[in-house]
């Protein structure tokens, strides 16, 4: 594009300037599930933090695009820590990944953000965390 006979740049975005990748935080004390949740993230190019118990939060190091928090943890409940990362701006979204399956513990969860019960498995998690981040999920990484 020419204006008054000066070229006019227009700026491309360089190869390398991909966008930041989307930040997990998970909070869920059953070792096997944390690690298979957490290398499904990072193979889909989240960035991640994991955590074990709801203790570990006072560290977490905010913001995060999404949680995703089990209900039944050693120290407290995925709900209180949805308290505390809501009270402290560190969650933009929250997922609760939740064994339980009464309708109470479904309706709390929707309160706060989405539940999705762990019988639903892993990849189910993974699209739902794609649209609580507004990113699509990267098949085949």
């Amino acid at each position: 594009m020419v204006t008054a006979g000066i070229p006019l740049a227009v700026p491309r975005p360089l190869p390398d300037s991909a966008p930041a990748p989307s930040r997990v935080l998970v909070v869920e004390d059953e070792p096997t599930l944390r690690r298979a949740v957490v290398r499904a993230l990072l193979r889909d190019g989240y960035d991640v933090l994991a955590l074990g118990s709801v203790a570990g939060l006072d560290e977490a190091d905010g913001p995060f695009d999404c949680a995703v928090l089990d209900v039944d943890l050693p120290d407290g409940d995925g709900f209180e820590a949805a308290r505390q990362l809501r009270a402290r701006g560190l969650a933009r979204s929250l997922v609760f990944f939740t064994a339980r399956a009464d309708e109470a513990t479904r309706n709390h969860a929707r309160a706060f953000g989405v539940c999705v019960p762990k019988s639903a498995g892993t990849q189910h998690l993974l699209g739902i965390v794609g649209v609580m981040t507004s990113r699509p999920r990267q098949r085949g990484r």
